[in-house]
């Protein structure tokens, strides 16, 4: 019974991480929309032939904002992932995700996982260094090739124009590269 508490307690905090990154999203929507309403306000009341045809209030533009603001979290395009569990888009609505700074991705059509120590993503193909190998998945196709060892995977790559495994990069790094710089500053 020790065992089930122990693990009905960690389900609580990741919860609770989860939460507060909920909470800090909110208020970084909220921040967003007041700058962006801001913008939007003053540009159409700047706008003479809009002015008398419309009178939009700054608090009707800062609602629809969040709202807008919020569901985009939710969606592909949006969603870096809560709490511990983080999100990188790959193409073709397939995401890499990281749960407990562990990375893994999900083939399309299967229920099982692949562990991924490093990747990259080349011509509509997923490029992965496992434990258990090389993979490359197609993801237009769905088509997942296994490579034993790092040759037969080279040999591969340099005919098929795909990325060398030195030129592969970790999760952390790859999130960073896309969530960071101008998409931390102007999206939630």
């Amino acid at each position: 019974m020790e065992g089930l508490a122990e693990v009905g307690a960690a389900v609580i905090i990741l919860d609770m991480f989860a939460l507060f990154h909920l909470g800090f999203e909110v208020v970084k929507i909220a921040a967003l929309s007041a700058v962006y309403s801001s913008i939007i306000y003053l540009i159409l009341h700047k706008l003479k032939p809009i002015q008398k045809l419309t009178t939009v209030r700054f608090k009707t533009i800062f609602l629809a904002l969040s709202g807008l603001l919020f569901i985009f979290l939710f969606t592909y395009y949006g969603n870096h992932g809560l709490g511990d569990e983080a999100n990188v888009p790959l193409g073709h609505f397939k995401t890499m995700e990281s749960g407990d700074g562990y990375a893994y991705f999900t083939p399309g059509g299967t229920a099982s996982q692949i562990n991924v120590d490093s990747f990259l993503v080349k011509k509509d193909n997923l490029c992965m260094a496992t434990p258990d190998g090389i993979y490359v998945y197609n993801l237009t196709t769905n088509d997942l090739e296994n490579f034993p060892d790092k040759l037969s995977y080279e040999q591969h790559a340099l005919k098929a124009g795909l990325p060398a495994i030195s030129q592969f990069k970790k999760f952390e790094t790859q999130y960073n590269e896309y969530w960071n710089r101008w998409r931390f500053w102007v999206l939630p």
